[in-house]
């Protein structure tokens, strides 16, 4: 049996590579590891912040019950502990779960090497941003958020 034949009479061949579209990547690839560590990330801090957010509802609750309720005299009341926590726990779980969820966008980038960068601050928690941030900065992932489709 022959070969082909093309309508200019030479063999037949396969088109040349093309790759996919800016943001489309290969067919059956994923997202780069530094989301997959990023939303773990922002999952384990979620967690944390919401714990520490529902303690303040608590110690704020245990206050309403009993106005005078204090652990040690020498400590303040139960109510300004709780509204403590709160006004710090529940902003930073905002912060954490709108990372969890954000959609593929080029803002998510900045968004996550923010709240990445912004763990720094917070005592006990910087160890755990290093390794996201070492995967988060690397060129596939920006690519991924910024050649999104939109």
């Amino acid at each position: 049996m022959t070969e082909p034949q093309r309508a200019g009479g030479g063999a037949f061949s396969p088109p040349p590579f093309v790759p996919p579209a800016p943001g489309l990547g290969f067919p059956g690839s994923g997202p780069p590891a530094g989301v997959a560590w990023l939303k773990g990330y922002c999952a384990a801090q979620l967690l944390m912040f919401g714990g520490m957010s529902l303690i303040a509802v608590g110690l704020v609750a245990t206050a309403a019950i009993d106005p005078g309720y204090r652990v040690n005299p020498d400590e303040p009341p139960a109510w300004v502990i709780g509204l403590f926590l709160a006004v710090f726990s529940v902003p930073l779980a905002i912060v954490y779960l709108v990372g969890l969820i954000a959609p593929r966008r080029p803002w998510v980038y900045v968004y996550g090497y923010i709240a990445c960068a912004g763990s720094f601050v917070c005592g006990g928690c910087w160890f755990l941003a290093i390794p996201v941030l070492v995967y988060w900065l690397k060129p596939e992932t920006k690519a991924w958020y910024i050649d999104a489709p939109t």
